[in-house]
Order: C-alpha cells, then structure tokens, then sequence
C-alpha cells in the first residue's frame, strides 16, 4: 500500500483468464477507500505510532455524517476536474 501511495511502481496479479501479464502501476492515480477510523498499523498488538503516522498523512478523509434518502438523490455526469477541486481544496 505504501508503494502505491509513494508512486513507486506496484505490480498486481491478475486473472489470466483476462489478462496476459499482471498490472503494472507506474503513474500517480487516485486511490480510494473507505473505513470507519483512519488506518494504524498494529505489530505485536500495540499501535506503531510512526508507521500510522505515515500512513496518515498521505490520506485525505472525507467524513459524510448524514446519508441522503434515496428518493433526494440525484445522478450527475462524472466530472474529473470538479472531484480534483474537491479533493484539492477540502482542509480538515
């Protein structure tokens, strides 16, 4: 995960029965997850304060507290500049 999150290269297995080689990533792309907390590293059943730490600062969080009903959704075109201002701008 580090490696991807750094833009080093990371090579991914993938189903040959698609694919005739695995995955290379060797660009910056955005990455998404989703948690409940942010991430820490536990070794030997404490927290590794310095890894989490690490790992933490190259997170963005979004937090949503309040979901939207489904009849008050909408569906909008996917917009790449938009998301990037959003990713962009947001402060914590």
């Amino acid at each position: 995960m580090l490696q991807l999150l750094e833009g080093d290269i990371v090579h991914l297995s993938a189903p040959k029965s698609f694919w005739k080689q695995d995955i290379e990533f060797d660009k910056d792309s955005p990455f998404f997850a989703t948690a409940d907390v942010p991430f820490v590293l536990v070794k030997g059943g404490a927290i590794n304060q310095a890894n989490s730490e690490m790992m933490q600062v190259r997170w963005r969080l979004f937090r949503f507290w309040k979901q939207i009903p489904p009849k008050d959704q909408i569906s909008l075109a996917p917009c790449s500049r938009c998301f990037a201002r959003l990713v962009l701008d947001n402060k914590d």
